[in-house]
């Protein structure tokens, strides 16, 4: 087995060659945040963006409490028509 199995059998995280990113957010202060992009499939050129701390860490904790403490949609409401949605 070559690849990410061969990486566990050796001892090392695959996940240490994730990118990481620091972010300074005014509420919870800066985060470290892996990253990934992953492709969308039947979209040839787009890609989604995945942002990610690790469990247990003080990253994991401040985006814990940003879910927590985000606003929500109000209940009732429904999408726009997609005559009326912006294209990207």
């Amino acid at each position: 087995m070559r690849g990410r199995g061969r990486t566990w059998r050796l001892g090392r995280n695959a996940r240490s060659r994730v990118p990481s990113c620091p972010f300074h957010h005014p509420q919870v202060g800066t985060l470290t945040l892996t990253s990934q992009s992953l492709h969308v499939e039947g979209t040839p050129g787009r890609r989604i963006g995945v942002y990610t701390a690790e469990p247990g860490t003080p990253d994991h904790d401040a985006l814990l409490l940003l879910d927590m403490t985000a606003p929500r949609p109000a209940q009732g409401l429904t999408p726009a028509p997609k005559s009326t949605r912006q294209q990207l």
